[in-house]
Order: C-alpha cells, then sequence, then structure tokens
C-alpha cells in the first residue's frame, strides 16, 4: 500500500487513528488530493473538497408504499421469504445499496477494494453509529461465505445512467476515483463460488445479463440479476 498524501492545510491534532500509512505535505490543490478538515476526511476532486455524506444518503432513502417486499432488491435477495444471516455487498461504492439493504432490518458486510473510496466510506462510517455495517478492505473475490448468506455486486459500468445519477448528486469523484469495473465477468465467477446461497448482480436494464441468470427483477432503469447456488 502507498502512502496517502494529506494536504498540509489538515487538522492534525484532530486526525482519527487513520488506516493506512500517510504523510503531510505543503502542495498545491489537485484532484485525489486527501485532507482531513472539520472532522472529515475530503478529497479535492480538480474544483472542489468533497466528502461523503451518510446522512444525506440514509435521508433519501424513500420508503416504498407497499413496503421493501415490493423492491425489486429485495425480491432479488430473497428478503421476502426467508432472512439471511447477512448481506454482503461486493462492491459498496457510495454505500447506497448497503444503506437500503440495512434500512431493512439486515446485517450487511460492505466490500470496497479502491483505497481511496474506502478511506472515504471508512470516515462516513466512523462519523455515523450504524450498527450492523461491517466494512473490509479488499477485493470480495476471496471470501468465503456461508450458505445463509447472500451476495449482492454492483459494478461501475462506462457511461450509464449509475454515473449521471452521481454527478446529480456532487459524487462525480466516484467515477473519477473508480473508473469502469473491467473484470466483471472473473468477480462474478468468484461471487459464484464463494458458498453464498445466492448472487444478485445489478446492471441497467439496456445491458445483456452476464451469464444467463435463473430469475430477473426490473426497476425503471436498472435489472437485477439473480444467480442461485448449485
Amino acid at each position: 500500500m502507498n502512502e496517502f498524501v494529506l494536504h498540509s492545510s489538515s487538522s492534525l491534532d484532530e486526525l482519527p487513528q487513520f488506516p493506512f500509512p500517510h504523510r503531510v505535505v505543503e502542495t498545491p490543490e489537485s484532484a485525489g488530493l486527501f485532507k482531513f478538515s472539520e472532522n472529515k476526511l475530503q478529497v479535492f476532486d480538480g474544483e472542489r473538497w468533497q466528502h461523503l455524506d451518510l446522512a444525506l444518503t440514509l435521508k433519501s432513502l424513500r420508503a416504498s408504499p407497499g413496503g421493501f417486499a415490493s423492491e425489486p432488491l429485495a425480491r432479488a435477495l430473497g428478503l421476502i421469504k426467508a432472512k439471511p444471516s447477512s448481506v454482503i455487498d461486493a462492491s459498496c461504492g457510495s454505500c447506497k445499496d448497503a444503506l437500503q439493504v440495512w434500512s431493512w432490518g439486515q446485517k450487511v458486510q460492505a466490500y470496497e477494494r479502491n483505497p481511496m473510496v474506502y478511506l472515504l466510506l471508512w470516515d462516513a462510517i466512523r462519523r455515523h453509529e450504524i450498527p450492523g455495517l461491517e466494512l473490509h478492505f479488499g477485493s470480495a473475490t476471496n471470501l468465503i461465505a456461508q450458505n445463509d448468506q447472500v451476495i449482492m455486486y454492483d459494478p461501475m459500468f462506462a457511461h450509464t445512467d449509475k454515473k449521471k445519477s452521481l454527478a446529480r448528486k456532487e459524487m462525480q469523484m466516484f467515477k473519477d476515483l473508480v473508473g469502469p469495473d473491467t473484470d466483471q465477468a472473473q468477480t462474478l465467477e468468484a461471487l459464484l463460488s464463494s458458498g453464498a446461497s445466492r448472487v444478485v448482480i445489478k446492471r441497467p436494464s439496456k445491458l445483456k445479463p452476464l451469464p444467463k441468470p435463473n430469475h430477473s427483477f426490473e426497476g425503471k432503469t436498472i435489472r437485477f440479476d439473480v444467480y442461485l447456488a448449485k
């Protein structure tokens, strides 16, 4: 793991226990530079300093008139008929899907392999008490799941509405930090071999499935493809 560079404007006396090696430098503001200020970790996106605010994410979660049983993601994860011991989010990203599932009363184990995104998530979760949501750094492809666990996987696609949505929420930085996931098929294959009872992959409706799924649940602009354990 390379050292992370923190801008010299950081409030070092307030800096919590940092999860990665880091150093503080005097340098002009540039994209990808971090600083710790006002009790939150911020990243410079090339124009302004941004941070991840899970309070706003939680407020944005809307309850369906029919309850979560009518939600395509809940149906895809199998939450209606049987409650899994936990849901594994194999690509946490902005944490919106993880928080949505958590709001339905599920325990969530979230994985993020991009170190810069992980730092933003680590700091956001540090500032909010979210019991039942565990954050792990690294790829979920090596995990050994239990057969009473389910996995959801939301890869980043190039030129999709997902990126536009993030941009509308002033989270364009995720597009720049992560970029498109080019190993989706390999990741899905590894997740299918993890031991989980099912794997759900979130895809734009206009894109074809990877392998043929057992089931699919359609949303307005996205689709959840379900792969059951063999």
